[in-house]
């Protein structure tokens, strides 16, 4: 077998850990309802209630009366409300990430966590999902299970850009400014591109990462295919492989997973019955490289293995997202 559980005490630190990230989300977005402040305003002899935005801006919500003054009471509890619990629930937080630490509950590379949480500020999660072996954390992780070392071990990030999506205006503004490579070198500064090969970056301490996207084979006709978030000059360039909307065709697959240093990060990725699907098929491509091959088939097997005893409810017929043939090819693994 492939993979281990968690002791008794990291499984139950992780139950309560991930509880504690939900409940900060949860807090989030109900301060975030609550953002701004309310105000009275007389104008010409009557006065108004008006809401104030965060940046200043200020928007009429009517003239005073007992149903606006029931408004504006029931806002001001709310904002204080929502704002004691996310500060208590900040502070939950601190704590589960020490006890993570300390009883070694998660193992993904503190890199990969600072990243995620870097797409995430971008405003960019919708847009990008892991793949290849960083997504075995997330796996794992839902299973409160561990892989193999040698099962996930990488110093390589693939990011597979969902190009079909538009991108925010308000987005858009400030990634032109920075591309991608500026929201990873948020994450590290010392991220810069290799030389010579726009495809990948890399930080000092040889961690690298490769935007994908979709594209066709044939550079005729690859028009209209995006080749980078923004048109820096120095931004990072998005490979195309053609196997990619089999990827974003996939279901999707959620999970908060846990850095080495205890910090959390939410990675959106394949789901793992695809992942099967697609690593078993490469492992039988005969131009790729033996040893690649290798890994991908031992990946597929491990994540089979998990999915048939500790995902039983997953079944690997309802993906239909992927090619026939590849489906076929993995079913030895199930």
């Amino acid at each position: 077998m492939a993979f281990t559980d968690l002791s008794n005490a990291q499984a139950m630190q992780l139950t309560n850990a991930l509880q504690v990230w939900q409940g900060v989300g949860s807090a989030k977005s109900a301060a975030y309802a609550h953002r701004g402040s309310m105000k009275w305003r007389t104008i010409n002899g009557t006065d108004y209630l008006l809401h104030v935005s965060p940046l200043g801006s200020q928007h009429s919500l009517g003239p005073r009366d007992s149903g606006m003054e029931k408004v504006r009471d029931k806002f001001m509890k709310g904002k204080l409300e929502s704002e004691n619990r996310l500060k208590s629930l900040k502070m939950q937080l601190k704590q589960a990430i020490a006890v993570n630490r300390a009883l070694r509950v998660g193992r993904a590379p503190n890199i990969l966590i600072d990243i995620l949480h870097s797409i995430e500020k971008a405003g960019l999660k919708d847009h990008f999902m892991v793949i290849g072996t960083n997504a075995l954390y997330a796996y794992e992780t839902q299973c409160a299970a561990r892989f193999d070392n040698d099962v996930v071990a990488t110093l390589d990030l693939d990011i597979l850009w969902d190009s079909r999506k538009s991108i925010k205006l308000a987005i858009t503004k400030a990634i032109q400014k920075e591309g991608l490579l500026g929201v990873l070198k948020k994450a590290d500064k010392s991220f810069e591109l290799i030389d010579d090969q726009k495809y990948t970056a890399i930080n000092s301490e040889g961690y690298m990462v490769d935007l994908i996207r979709r594209g066709r084979q044939d550079l005729t006709l690859d028009e209209g295919y995006p080749k980078s978030l923004s048109r820096a000059p120095d931004d990072i360039w998005a490979v195309k492989i053609p196997t990619a909307d089999w990827l974003l065709s996939a279901p999707k697959f959620r999970e908060v997973v846990v850095g080495v240093n205890g910090k959390m990060a939410e990675m959106t990725t394949v789901d793992p019955r695809a992942y099967v699907i697609y690593k078993t098929w490469l492992s039988k491509k005969k131009d790729r490289e033996a040893q690649k091959r290798g890994r991908d088939f031992a990946q597929a097997k491990a994540v089979a293995d998990l999915i048939s005893q500790r995902m039983p409810h997953l079944d690997v017929s309802q993906i239909h997202a992927l090619p026939f043939n590849l489906r076929e090819q993995a079913k030895t693994h199930f």
